[in-house]
């Protein structure tokens, strides 16, 4: 969850590395799969599910049909989930200060 449009900008602009490719291949990576392997992978829940049928809204959508393919391991990817968003908020708050 990103907070902002241009975090990342920060956070690469700010990196020690020996030299900037280093981090432009990190920066390229991230981006890699933020949009190729996140996107394919929920792409394909919701087209396996089905849901893609319903009336919902598309983040309504997403988030039904990765309920509906989990079955029992909901807690553990609502503790994921959280820990994820602490994580980052966490991160976003010492970058700010």
């Amino acid at each position: 969850m990103k907070l902002g449009k241009e975090q990342h900008l920060f956070a690469h602009g700010s990196a020690i590395v020996d030299h900037p490719c280093e981090e432009g291949i990190t920066g390229v990576t991230e981006v890699f799969l933020d949009t190729i392997i996140i996107c394919s992978i929920t792409a394909i829940v919701i087209g396996v599910t089905g849901i893609y049928q319903s009336d919902l809204s598309p983040a309504v959508m997403a988030i039904e049909s990765f309920w509906n393919s989990m079955g029992t391991t909901k807690t553990f990817s609502n503790i994921c989930t959280f820990t994820f968003l602490f994580h980052n908020f966490d991160g976003t708050m010492v970058q700010c200060s």
